[in-house]
């Protein structure tokens, strides 16, 4: 499944969330105000990616700080360093890899890659939603909520 499939339905998603349409709003202008809160298309043009770090707590009781960063267009690294234990995420040009470092990481396939795919598809979606070569339109169901673009 392509990367822009997966960001597309990773939107609609977030797009058609339970709770009421608070306009008739065009789909192209809300994609428009997504790509302000990530600071406008000048501002995604002069960038190739991102970092990020925060700290988790697991449901099991682990607290841990995580480090993501990714490249566009497909490269991301999520570095989870618990008190007891590191777990490293690679993917790049389709691959995946997981491990506890860089030396040990073995290559990932399925469910594990698949993740991974989503990840990146989620990270680049200011990038996806900019470049996309198409009108954007609601795709309302029988009680004329917006279940899709």
């Amino acid at each position: 499944m392509s990367q822009s499939v997966l960001v597309l339905i990773a939107t609609v998603g977030w797009l058609a969330a339970p709770g009421p349409l608070h306009s008739q709003e065009p789909a192209d202008a809300i994609i428009e105000r997504i790509l302000e809160e990530y600071g406008g298309r000048q501002a995604l043009d002069r960038i190739s990616g991102y970092s990020v770090e925060a700290t988790i707590a697991t449901v099991n009781g682990d607290h841990g700080i995580v480090s993501r960063i990714f490249r566009r267009p497909d490269e991301l690294m999520v570095d989870i360093q618990y008190a007891s234990h590191r777990e490293l995420r690679l993917f790049a040009s389709d691959s995946a890899w997981r491990g506890s470092s860089r030396d040990d990481a073995l290559i990932v396939s399925g469910p594990l890659r698949d993740a991974m795919i989503l990840q990146v598809a989620r990270a680049n979606i200011p990038w996806i939603l900019m470049e996309a070569d198409r009108d954007f339109t609601w795709m309302p169901d029988s009680a004329d909520t917006a279940v899709g673009i």
